[in-house]
């Protein structure tokens, strides 16, 4: 399990897990494109949304538990 905080923001989220490994985290815009993608492997990780335009995202965060995915608002 983990948190992804704050939410919404205007420049990025953290991720914090319950000591899981975050492998890989893509993130992805409404249209389902990739707008970027990182490999962490570490507990907490930052996804820099910067660069990306306003609206909503999904990010899917990648553990060696499984996957699961997150909706992201940038305001």
């Amino acid at each position: 399990s983990f948190k992804t905080y704050p939410n919404p923001t205007k420049d990025s989220w953290n991720v914090v897990t319950d000591n899981v490994v975050i492998n890989a985290i893509q993130v992805y815009d409404i249209a389902g494109r990739q707008v970027s993608t990182s490999t962490p492997n570490a507990f907490t990780a930052t996804i820099d949304g910067s660069t990306l335009k306003a609206g909503i995202y999904f990010a899917k965060i990648q553990t060696d538990k499984g996957a699961s995915s997150v909706k992201l608002i940038k305001n």
